[in-house]
């Protein structure tokens, strides 16, 4: 082997016209026979729209009863347009749903596109609503995408004075218009309900109905103030309710009026002694901001949603140890 080695190695420095050709073959496949792997790619990537795309279109759940449930209630403010997957908006038109690399890229041109003038994170994220697209935590990823945004640090004025009054943007202001009515006197019910009291919200059509008297002891024995009222207990019932709605609980981080609708209560103390929330409060651009915090309100529910996971773990935590 070591001589026809050499002899292939001086082959084309030698002029001796007897010695032996070696050849030279150039196989095209290996000698050796060898099964090809064949590696399997998914090109199909898993995203939030994932599951509700399955279900509405195969109708497949998961397992569990409760999250089959949970995610019935979703999908039920989707809908599938030619193969796409769109949301249901209280603005008006659908809006066309993203994954996140799509959602990156809408952030992007928006931001800093043709058309861009890196808007705050406030603003991108509403710019992207209003275009018409959706996507879970876009309030979260509008902020994140325009801090990391290099021109916006770089370029960003340094204000020492401000060049101009300030005009504070409020928050929308639900409940601005009610109507109401009285309905009786109808025949004496059983305790004496002979009236009932009918509201309704123009905007959320949040609608109450009370009988004018009597509800039952079950419905106000944890409340407040009772004690003092003692026979006019029923008269403080409304009061004792909607202090329950617009106070901070525990294990969401929200108040009950804020998961409903998305925004903070204006609380009566702002109606006797107006703010600056009540006070530059317009009708028509009130009512477009409440149904932009309407749009964001799922965001807001499944950051509370996580919340109250993880506080009844540590409860529950904390109570095993000492079982």
């Amino acid at each position: 082997m070591n001589g026809q080695a050499d002899s292939l190695a001086h082959t084309a420095s030698t002029s001796v016209e007897d010695m032996r050709v070696a050849p030279v073959e150039l196989l095209s496949n290996p000698s050796i026979p060898i099964d090809p792997g064949v590696m399997q790619i998914d090109s199909e990537e898993k995203t939030w729209m994932t599951p509700i795309m399955n279900y509405l279109t195969k109708g497949i759940q998961p397992d569990d009863s409760i999250e089959a449930r949970k995610l019935q209630i979703k999908a039920a403010r989707y809908a599938i347009i030619e193969d796409t997957l769109f949301s249901k908006s209280f603005l008006g038109p659908y809006l066309r749903c993203l994954d996140p690399r799509e959602a990156e890229w809408v952030l992007n041109e928006i931001h800093q596109g043709t058309c861009g003038n890196h808007t705050g994170e406030r603003s991108l994220a509403h710019k992207a609503l209003t275009q018409g697209y959706f996507w879970p935590y876009m309030a979260r990823d509008a902020e994140q995408f325009s801090r990391k945004c290099y021109k916006c640090q770089r370029h960003a004025p340094l204000i020492r004075q401000l060049a101009e009054e300030l005009n504070p943007v409020v928050g929308p202001w639900p409940f601005a218009r009610w109507g109401m009515d009285i309905v009786g006197p109808l025949p004496t019910a059983v305790g004496g309900k002979k009236f009932i009291i009918l509201a309704t919200d123009y905007f959320t059509k949040w609608g109450e109905a009370e009988a004018y008297k009597m509800v039952t002891q079950t419905d106000v024995i944890r409340f407040r103030k009772l004690e003092q009222r003692k026979a006019k207990w029923s008269e403080e019932l409304l009061n004792v309710l909607w202090a329950y709605r617009i106070t901070k609980r525990k294990p969401t981080g929200k108040n009950p009026f804020s998961l409903a609708y998305g925004t903070e209560a204006v609380i009566p103390t702002e109606i006797g002694l107006p703010t600056v929330r009540t006070l530059v409060v317009e009708s028509n651009d009130n009512e477009q901001q409440l149904a932009h915090k309407l749009d964001m309100l799922e965001e807001q529910r499944e950051a509370a949603a996580l919340q109250l996971e993880n506080y009844q773990n540590q409860a529950a935590n904390y109570f095993n140890k000492r079982v």
